[in-house]
């Protein structure tokens, strides 16, 4: 913003030149893919949005309950969701990109939805003991974004009241 336009182009790719980060938001939504039991399909719960500030600490706090009995382990699965709007009524796909990541796009109308597995390789699990009691609130999880736009978690077992993971790099968010 300014009086000077060109000037403004010029300091922005000098920051960029020398690695620092010019803005200091993102630009998509970030979800925890879970198991919705309702309809037994995977669906996404926006965990960070667009628009974020960074840093941003105690972005999202869950309470999650597992979907069933007797679960030692449950995954963070972390997607990235860029939605563009198009002016094609009805593109919808699924294709592995150069990573071997499964790429997902839907469209509704004029806006098309890109769902991009961020840790697909390498989600963080959550070792659960006791096992886990299907519909029981077990897990607090807490969603924080650091300078480095690294997503951190925080993840306690509301059962034993005991910290399984503090504060740990699951993420980096572009």
């Amino acid at each position: 913003k300014g009086n000077d336009p060109f000037g403004a182009v010029v300091r922005g790719a000098a920051n960029y030149l020398n690695d620092k980060i010019v803005e200091d938001f993102l630009h998509h939504y970030y979800a925890l893919q879970y198991l919705n039991q309702n309809s037994n399909t995977l669906d996404y719960e926006i965990v960070v949005p667009d628009g974020t500030q960074f840093p941003a600490h105690n972005v999202k706090r869950m309470i999650i309950a597992l979907p069933f009995s007797g679960q030692t382990k449950a995954a963070l699965k972390v997607f990235e969701i860029a939605r563009q709007k198009n002016h094609i009524s009805s593109l919808s796909g699924t294709y592995i990109d150069g990573n071997d990541n499964l790429i997902t796009e839907m469209s509704s109308g004029a806006t098309l939805e890109r769902r991009v597995p961020l840790n697909p390789k390498n989600p963080e699990l959550i070792i659960i003991d006791p096992p886990s009691v299907k519909g029981e609130d077990r897990l607090e999880v807490i969603f924080s974004v650091d300078t480095e736009r690294l997503l951190r978690v925080y993840v306690r077992d509301l059962k034993t009241n005991s910290v399984l993971i503090k504060d740990k790099v699951i993420a980096r968010l572009s």
